[in-house]
């Protein structure tokens, strides 16, 4: 059976859908390959349904057009890429630009700022693209601080406590060490000494009048050394330590004379340690008498009111001195051993006789 396909041969569609067919002498329609409606005999494109004319693109590939550009897919070497038609220096999908028209596009420029010679620390990154252009180790802990001003460059949190110390190697952060002996002052029974407590007594090196030897802390003669290691005990501070000193609680200067200094008369009324005498007869001093003062000799030996009044006689502060190298407490000598003790080697006080 012999079609006749030319276009005079077709009939034309009539009614709504009809399809344009040809037909045999017989009325028999011609064959359509793709079912597009479309006779094979006028299809452009008979085995694309999606196309009657070959179009850009040619049959069975489509002239769509992905990115809106105007260009088919099939002739755009970029079709997802609206603007361009082309890879071009930087490719499909990235701008051909040239930030700093140094003829290189940014995409492939070392620093699309600015010179890609420019770089004043060495360190391969040009000063324009550079965070820290005049530091060669940048931000080494990226805390967005340049490691040449940066307090704690390996530290990313500083110093957070704000005590001078980098919070990596802080040991008491939020705290300190006042005394530097690596316990934090929370923890530290004696924040302020570096010691702490030496000698386990319970107070702190800083404060204990006794710091290497344990102690109640007792200073009997109130010069700030505790008893315990006091070498001079002197609680009335007469000069005289303890146990050398015979007469505690000697209160200097004294009371005597309670009314005026005799001639030959000695009494200690400057509170310098040493006896006044009148006229001046020698020196004598508090440690001669083994921290006795005149009023406490007189009182020893029940002396009486004269020398009270007067000031203690030559001879009693004679004697006196020459006794207590002997005797604690001395008591009142007899004549004979008055001239024993006054004739013996060695111990003859520093007083001229009246």
């Amino acid at each position: 059976m012999a079609f006749h396909c030319d276009e005079g041969s077709c009939n034309p569609p009539t009614g709504s859908g009809a399809i344009a067919y040809c037909y045999s002498a017989d009325g028999v329609p011609a064959p359509d390959s793709d079912g597009d409606t479309v006779a094979d005999c006028v299809d452009g494109c008979a085995d694309d349904p999606d196309k009657t004319e070959p179009g850009t693109c040619g049959c069975g590939t489509s002239d769509g057009d992905s990115d809106g550009d105007g260009y088919a897919d099939c002739i755009d070497p970029c079709p997802d890429d609206p603007a361009k038609q082309a890879p071009g220096g930087c490719g499909c999908g990235v701008a051909d630009t040239d930030t700093d028209g140094d003829g290189i596009f940014d995409c492939s420029d070392v620093c699309s700022a600015g010179d890609d010679h420019a770089d004043r620390d060495g360190d391969g990154t040009a000063d324009a693209c550079d965070a820290c252009p005049d530091d060669v180790t940048n931000d080494s802990d990226g805390d967005g601080a340049c490691d040449g001003a940066d307090p704690c460059p390996a530290d990313p949190l500083n110093d957070s406590d704000h005590d001078g110390i980098c919070d990596g190697v802080d040991l008491c952060l939020f705290d300190t060490d006042t005394d530097g002996d690596l316990v934090c002052n929370k923890a530290d029974i004696c924040p302020l000494d570096i010691e702490n407590d030496a000698d386990h007594d319970g107070v702190c090196e800083v404060v204990d009048n006794s710091p290497v030897l344990a102690n109640d802390q007792r200073d009997q003669d109130q010069d700030g050394l505790g008893d315990a290691c006091d070498p001079c005990t002197d609680p009335d501070r007469d000069r005289l330590c303890s146990p050398r000193d015979v007469c505690p609680g000697t209160q200097l200067p004294e009371r005597t004379p309670r009314v005026s200094l005799g001639l030959g008369r000695w009494a200690e009324m400057t509170g310098d340690g040493v006896f006044e005498s009148r006229p001046r007869l020698g020196r004598v001093t508090v440690e001669d008498t083994r921290g006795c003062s005149c009023e406490q000799i007189v009182a020893a030996w029940r002396l009486g009111s004269n020398e009270l009044d007067h000031g203690c006689r030559t001879a009693t502060m004679l004697l006196w001195s020459c006794f207590t190298d002997r005797r604690n407490p001395p008591t009142p000598p007899t004549l004979g051993v008055w001239k024993r003790c006054a004739t013996a080697p060695g111990v003859r006080p520093r007083v001229a006789a009246a």
